[in-house]
């Protein structure tokens, strides 16, 4: 699917990937914003361990593939994830129905969100010019039962909020040359093992504009928890209009493992019938009362 290809002179290497199914060439500025590149930041900037990494995609059935983000796997324990979408400017959030607007400036975007070690809370990291700033109140994680916990939804109002996948990525990275070998080293063995993921909705219909597309992400203990517990897309705020959730919704699971992760992150993916308030919402399920 993909591999790195390292030009290294005495202070610079240049990383490389190179991915089927895409169109185009990203460089410079504009691959450092991209999720393919976001979770190399701190060790290109840094030079700090990320951890395990693989992207997922999306593929549109109409001959296009987008990048739905990246997900990592910190030396913490922590989960990562590095969203893919164009538009990462945060407008607003809500508790308990009251919308909170969120002023920012224009340098301000979402990076990435954080699932704690103890799966219990998630919280997303704001980047104001190259630097870490959250701003947003931590969100609870939903215990579906012991071994089964959903981690967050994020909903689009079509496949082109993603940005579309480039054939090919580069980011030059400098530091002395001893340096960087140990940074290309962990480089590689942070995709050492990688299965990246290709996903869909689960139909071929195509979309007619009345419907959203859903991303959930749940955290699998044992690998074997999952049994179609889709949580139903995002409500009340999140919506320009109500929205009638099907007893059965048509789901595609796929099944994301990481090394040294016991269990596996799950990812399903639907549409439903309805308009968001915004290009993408991020949301959490709300524990029955």
């Amino acid at each position: 699917m993909a591999s790195f290809r390292d030009k290294k002179s005495k202070q610079t290497a240049v990383i490389s990937l190179q991915l089927e199914n895409g169109s185009g060439d990203l460089r410079g500025a504009e691959a450092a914003k991209s999720a393919l590149f976001r979770p190399f930041r701190q060790i290109v900037e840094d030079g700090k361990p990320i951890g395990k990494l693989t992207y997922v995609f999306f593929d549109n059935q109409r001959g296009q593939h987008f990048v739905l983000g990246s997900l990592v796997r910190t030396p913490g324990s922590r989960l990562l994830f590095f969203p893919g979408v164009k538009g990462r400017r945060v407008n607003w959030h809500s508790r308990d129905n009251r919308i909170t607007p969120v002023v920012t400036n224009p340098s301000e975007t979402l990076d990435h969100i954080t699932l704690e070690s103890d799966l219990g809370t998630w919280h997303v990291t704001i980047l104001s010019e190259g630097k870490k700033e959250t701003r947003l109140p931590r969100m609870p994680s939903y215990t579906v039962d012991k071994n089964l916990v959903f981690w967050f939804g994020m909903s689009i109002r079509k496949a082109e909020c993603l940005e579309p996948t480039p054939a090919s990525i580069q980011l030059s990275m400098g530091s002395t040359s001893a340096d960087m070998e140990r940074r290309i080293a962990i480089i590689y063995d942070s995709r050492d093992k990688a299965v990246f993921r290709i996903t869909q909705l689960p139909t071929d219909a195509p979309m007619t504009g009345e419907e959203f597309i859903s991303f959930e992400f749940f955290v699998d203990k044992t690998g074997w928890a999952f049994t179609n517990n889709a949580m139903g897309g995002p409500g009340g705020t999140s919506l320009l209009s109500p929205i009638a959730v099907p007893a059965q919704t048509l789901t595609r699971v796929d099944k994301i493992e990481f090394t040294g992760l016991t269990g596996n992150v799950v990812l399903v993916v639907y549409s439903l019938q309805g308009k968001l308030r915004d290009e993408t919402i991020y949301w959490t399920a709300t524990p029955p009362k």
